[in-house]
């Protein structure tokens, strides 16, 4: 697999704060930006749909686009130990401009060609 093309910020690791984390829903949001010449197909996904929520969760991005996705921490949730979950960014170049993101990877074969946790 060749090297992770999108630049995500953060790009390391999300981090949620709160008083009342845990209680209250709290937002953390992740920009995705393309930098290639291709429209690239992008997927996000999480350890636990129960306990966090992202939105959009699959979306395409021209060429020099960005994209900020909030992910939010649910509420009535225990705060889980640090490094425990994680989010994992996937991408695919996109071949087919009116093609809709979902269609693109419903369609889509083998691996995707990145992805970053």
């Amino acid at each position: 697999m060749s090297d992770f093309i999108l630049k995500l910020e953060p790009d390391d690791k999300i981090t949620y704060v709160g008083k009342k984390l845990g209680e209250e829903p709290v937002l953390a949001t992740l920009k995705v930006t393309n930098p290639t010449k291709n429209r690239q197909i992008c997927k996000v996904k999480c350890t636990s749909n129960e306990m966090f929520r992202i939105r959009p969760p699959v979306f395409a991005l021209k060429p020099d686009e960005e994209v900020t996705v909030k992910l939010t921490f649910n509420a009535g949730k225990t705060v889980p130990d640090s490094g425990k979950h994680y989010y994992a960014v996937y991408y695919i170049k996109g071949t087919d401009d009116a093609k809709a993101p979902r269609a693109c990877w419903k369609d889509h074969k083998g691996d995707p060609d990145g992805t970053k946790r």
